[in-house]
This record gives structure tokens, C-alpha cells and sequence, in this order.
């Protein structure tokens, strides 16, 4: 209908999802201006509609930037553009693609990475939402110690991925830092498990207690930051890494690769609000170490699945250091600054086609310049 293979294009996708995001902030800003007058009190049901809006927003522009980010970035950095589109030629007796990807048997083994994924961010936001609680309540540090020491924790598991993305990228490959990062992740979640069940480890012997011991407090951070470090590996790589899994030359594949980022996307929003409520209620109402311990073995379960599917995924090998080539781009743009572009694009530079293992081509286009 729209004659467009996508139904509707990536940028008028991302400016629908900014128009409602356009939409939110006028209602925002209606509603704050109703609130300065101080007549009336706030309502949770105005927050509904700007919740509702919100959502609408996010489901156009968030996937759709995802989906852009991975189009417009060389396949060196894909786990750091965290996108979408890879271009396959594929050989019919060709094991090796062009872009350097192997192809197992023609599958795509979607459901244990997008399982691995999704136990994951339940994990790390059952845990975030009610970790100061279990700071003041378990551990009885005040209100400024425990916030400070959660946003610690946050702020590494935000930066630690800009790391994973590099070193996934550039050295040991994908597939390899997932597996190195759920290693580290399980250790973390079994730590946090073990200090809630042995005895040695607990915080205190009793129910009653106004300081911890000292080894818990220990254990508890060595594991909290081994769940860092093992998420720092998961969020750049396992969603790239499942996106490699489409082959763009085959029709049924690419059709599927086109909603690939919306299931994903609808996977993490369930994972987030089983998270940050079925898990709580656990951790509150029964235990902080059942919770623990069922997490653990959930995480445990998806990762010997995303293991058993070692034969039928579709590996890309490493590019190394991604930042080379842009610090050649940039002095080679210096040096030429005075030139002016020919008209013709026939006399641009462009990789030989003998060089075509190298990766994908990125097109040449007028309308986006330095200057």
C-alpha cells in the first residue's frame, strides 16, 4: 500500500514517534502550568495520558532509531550502532559470506538469544527497583548512603557497555563476548544467591541486627558489580548479534528481520514490568533469597540454551580497531578540506571490489555534508 517493503520508513517512523514525543511535552507542560496556580492537586489519572502518549512515542521512535543507527554504521561498529540491517551476498556453495559471517545450515535461532535477553533484564530490574530498600532495610545504611551507592551501580552498568561494544567489535567477536559476559553474569547472580542462603554470608545470624557483617557487604558488592560487568557485554552485543542471524538476500529472512527489533523491543518491556513488580512482590513478601535463587536458575536455563545453539548461529568475525578508520577519514578530510567534489560520482574513491570481504558498502549521498 505504502510501496515500501517496511509498510513505512524508518525516518517517517522516527518523526511520527518525535511528534508524539512533541504531543507529550504540551500535555507536560498544560498540566505543570495547572499545578502553579495551586488550586488543585495532582491527579495520577493526568499522568495516564501522558504515559499513554509516551508509549505510542516510544514504540515508533525508539525502534526506528535502532533500526537507523544499524543501517548507517560500518559492520566494525554494529554492536556499538546498536541497529538493525546487515547486507548478505551469499553464495549458493559458499560457506563464508562477503561480509565475513558463517552460515550454519541456513537457521535462525532467534528464540535463545531473545530468551537470554529477556531473563536478563528481568534479573537486572528486579534487582534495581528495590535495591535501596534492601540497602536501608537489610543492610541499615541511610537514605543518602544507599542512593548514592545505587547510582554507583547504575552508572557502571551504563558506561561498562561502551567498553563491551569495543572489545566486541574489535577483538573477540560477539559471540564470544556473550558467552565471557554470561559467565561473569551467573557468577554475580549465584554470589548474590550465596549470601542469602549460607549462613557465614548472611548479613546477620538473627532477625534483629543494626550493622551487617562485613563479609555480606563484601560478597554483596562483588556481585552486584560482577552483574555490571556481565550486562556490559550483554546490551551492546546480544541484540547486534541477533540481528545478525537474518540473511537480507532471502525473502522469507528479510521479512522477519524487519520486525525483529519490534518483538525485541516488546520482549524487554515485559521483562521490564515482570522486573520491577512480580519480582519486588517476591522480594518483599517471601524472600530476597527465593527471588535470588529463582533468577539464577532462570538466567542458568538461558544461558545452556543460548550455549546448545552454538551450531546453527551465524557468527561475524572480528574487524579490529573501529576507531582507525575513522581517525583516517578524519585526517584524510583535513588534508583535503580545499578540494572540491566532483560532480560525477564515478571519479569518488571506493574500495575495490576485490576487497568486498571487508564488509558492506555504505552508498554515497548528497545531502548529508560536513560543511
Amino acid at each position: 500500500m505504502t510501496g515500501n517493503e517496511r509498510s513505512i520508513s524508518i525516518l517517517r517512523r522516527i518523526s511520527i514517534g518525535l511528534t508524539f514525543s512533541v504531543i507529550l511535552m504540551v500535555v507536560a507542560a498544560l498540566e505543570a502550568k495547572r499545578l502553579r496556580n495551586g488550586e488543585r492537586t495532582m491527579s495520577v489519572c493526568w499522568l495516564i495520558p501522558q504515559y499513554l502518549i509516551l508509549g505510542f512515542g516510544n514504540s515508533f521512535s525508539l525502534v526506528g532509531l535502532q533500526e537507523y543507527f544499524y543501517d548507517q554504521v560500518p559492520d566494525s561498529m554494529r554492536s556499538l550502532g546498536m541497529a538493525l540491517y546487515l547486507s548478505r551476498n551469499r553464495g549458493e556453495e559458499e560457506k563464508w559470506v562477503h561480509d565475513a559471517s558463517v552460515d550454519y545450515k541456513g537457521r535462525v535461532p532467534l528464540r535463545a538469544s531473545t530468551a537470554i535477553e529477556f531473563s536478563e533484564r528481568i534479573t537486572y530490574f528486579g534487582i534495581s527497583s528495590n535495591l535501596i530498600m534492601y540497602l536501608t532495610r537489610v543492610m541499615h545504611q541511610d537514605l543518602k548512603t544507599a542512593t548514592n551507592n545505587v547510582n554507583y551501580w547504575r552508572g557502571a552498568t551504563t558506561l561498562i557497555p561502551l567498553i563491551g561494544g569495543f572489545i566486541g567489535d574489535a577483538y573477540t567477536g560477539q559471540f564470544r563476548m556473550i558467552l565471557f559476559s554470561s559467565l561473569i553474569y551467573l557468577k554475580g547472580l549465584s554470589m548474590l544467591t550465596m549470601s542469602q542462603f549460607i549462613p557465614c554470608l548472611k548479613a546477620c545470624n538473627n532477625e534483629i541486627c543494626h550493622r551487617p557483617r562485613k563479609v555480606h557487604e563484601v560478597v554483596f558488592y562483588i556481585a552486584l558489580y560482577c552483574i555490571a560487568l556481565g550486562t556490559g557485554g550483554f546490551k551492546p552485543c546480544l541484540e547486534s548479534f541477533g540481528a545478525d542471524q537474518f540473511d537480507d538476500e532471502h525473502i522469507e529472512e528479510r521479512k522477519r528481520k524487519m520486525s525483529f527489533f519490534n518483538w525485541w523491543t516488546f520482549t524487554l518491556c515485559v521483562a521490564m514490568l515482570l522486573g520491577a513488580t512480580v519480582v519486588v512482590y517476591v522480594q518483599d513478601f517471601v524472600s530476597w533469597g527465593i527471588a535470588c535463587l529463582v533468577l539464577t536458575m532462570f538466567m542458568a536455563l538461558t544461558v545452556i540454551a543460548f550455549y546448545v545453539g552454538m551450531p546453527f548461529y551465524r557468527y561475524s568475525r572480528s574487524e579490529g580497531n573501529p576507531f582507525m578508520p575513522i581517525l583516517q577519514v578524519l585526517i584524510a578530510a583535513i588534508r583535503k578540506r580545499n578540494l572540491s567534489c566532483p560532480s560525477n560520482p564515478a571519479l569518488l574513491y571506493e574500495v575495490p571490489k576485490s576487497a568486498k570481504f571487508q564488509g558492506r558498502l555504505l552508498s554515497h549521498t548528497s545531502r548529508l555534508r560536513v560543511n
